[in-house]
């Protein structure tokens, strides 16, 4: 059995990256369904490298990149991102980019995720080409298999895990049994599968989506049948092309029940990226206002917080004195159904 290691740390030019894009989409993906996507991938089909990353520390918080291995199209290994918080953590968030990105594209969100929240957080990179990348169910299902492993001390997470921690430098913390989901744009609607796959897990704690953009493929649907039971909520901006005119926030709407998050009214789809986005998704999606960003990771990280304790901190949601604060300054829309 081959294994193959994702993304490439090889260097990809900007026409080859274009010739791999055009020759992955089917002639039938021309009808009007799909077209809508074109725009979005045009802009962002811009060539990244994902290198092998030293050891960074953003005040409490311990980064290193290793290796996470997947049985994904026969064996895929996916250069994953760890961030360790001082204290013991109280959750794992596995943290995953949207489409033509990479994880250094979340860092900013994970950091805020580890040293605010207490949490492990684990950012895989997933390419945007062929079967095992980030716009295709595969690689989500291939890594929401290995939580069985996990809960019970073994597998692949627990390995990368150890491996990182070694990297990193730190003392290997006693791992948090409850995890948690979250993602932005295509990597939204990956979590979502992968949610799916895993709701009847006692120790899964929920979702966390970020402006989330359903695939060719529609893969949050079918999963969101599963999860009615989930607690979910997400953070989007307005209908534009780079989130497929909101699709998956509808489909998150349409089905499931109660207060499901926020729109950020003047909100970007960079948004989720912080001050670890770049000029390409500036570019091709708009740039983002500091105080987005700030409303998006102290809601994201609010909600995972209550998820993971099975609380309702009033701030975070509907009449809180916090959440009230951003409606009174025309900050945020409330999405509920």
């Amino acid at each position: 059995m081959m294994e193959r290691n994702q993304p490439s740390d090889e260097f990809v030019s900007f026409a080859e990256y274009k010739n791999l894009l055009l020759d992955s989409i089917p002639s039938s993906s021309t009808n009007a369904a799909n077209m809508k996507f074109l725009p979005t991938l045009a802009i962002l089909a811009l060539p990244f490298i994902v290198q092998a990353t030293p050891v960074r520390r953003d005040v409490t918080v311990a980064k290193v990149t290793t290796s996470l291995k997947t049985n994904c199209g026969g064996g895929t290994n996916y250069n994953t991102d760890f961030y360790f918080p001082s204290t013991t953590p109280t959750g794992l968030v596995w943290l995953q980019h949207g489409f033509a990105r990479s994880s250094s594209n979340v860092k900013d969100l994970a950091t805020k995720y580890a040293a605010n929240g207490g949490f492990l957080v684990m950012a895989p990179s997933m390419g945007s080409i062929g079967a095992c990348s980030v716009n295709t169910a595969d690689p989500f299902i291939s890594i929401a298999g290995l939580f069985g492993d996990y809960v019970s001390g073994t597998g692949a997470i627990v390995t990368a895990i150890n491996s990182a921690a070694t990297k990193a430098g730190v003392s290997l913390p006693t791992l948090p049994a409850n995890f948690l989901f979250s993602g932005h744009s295509a990597g939204g609607a990956g979590v979502t599968a992968a949610a799916g796959k895993v709701a009847t897990n006692p120790n899964f704690r929920g979702l966390v989506l970020l402006d989330p953009v359903d695939t060719l493929t529609s893969v949050m649907v079918p999963a969101l049948a599963n999860l009615t039971s989930t607690k979910i909520q997400m953070v989007s901006s307005p209908p534009v092309l780079c989130n497929s005119l909101q699709s998956g926030t509808k489909a998150v709407l349409k089905h499931h029940a109660g207060f499901v998050g926020v729109q950020l009214k003047s909100g970007c789809h960079c948004d989720p990226e912080g001050s670890s986005t770049d000029l390409l998704c500036n570019l091709g999606c708009g740039f983002s206002k500091p105080k987005n960003v700030a409303a998006l990771q102290t809601l994201a990280v609010g909600w995972a917080k209550d998820h993971f304790a099975g609380t309702t901190t009033a701030d975070f949601y509907p009449g809180g004195t916090y959440y009230q604060s951003l409606l009174n300054a025309n900050t945020i829309l409330t999405l509920s159904s």
